[in-house]
């Protein structure tokens, strides 16, 4: 229904404003619940779930669970993926904060694939020059230009 999924928006948004804060009990629990709600009312493999397994990967990264980030990035992925053909901009979204997460992992080559295909999908999607596509593209350590 509506309400369940403007509460379960308004439980998304109060976790991703407790993980900036550090209150990390509260944005656990906030995900949790936004989770459980948007898999009764979407279902599973939803772009809705992905984007809290998102933010539940954001916050296992900064308490510095990584192995669990990563396993939650690939989880959001993994949704993005099967509900828009993999080829969204909430799936370069994910990518590219998932190499930050394989970054701190010290696993480089999974990160430079993970932007790269960032970088693909953005090209794929995006006017020539856009600054998402300058963003990764710095990354890579590539020219920023065209």
């Amino acid at each position: 229904s509506p309400e369940h999924a403007e509460v379960s928006s308004a439980l998304l948004n109060l976790g991703s404003v407790a993980v900036r804060q550090g209150d990390y009990a509260k944005a656990e629990s906030s995900l949790v619940r936004a989770r459980a709600i948007r898999v009764k009312v979407f279902g599973a493999r939803s772009s809705m779930v992905a984007k809290v397994d998102r933010a539940v990967a954001e916050l296992r990264q900064r308490e510095g669970r990584l192995p669990e980030a990563r396993r939650a990035f690939e989880k959001s992925l993994w949704g993005f993926g099967t509900a828009t053909r993999d080829d969204s901009l909430q799936t370069a979204t994910t990518l590219f904060k998932f190499a930050d997460c394989l970054r701190d992992l010290k696993d480089r080559r999974a990160e430079r694939e993970a932007l790269e295909r960032s970088l693909q999908i953005r090209k794929a999607l995006l006017p020539p020059g856009d600054a998402d596509i300058v963003e990764v593209k710095a990354r890579l350590g590539a020219p920023t230009s065209g």
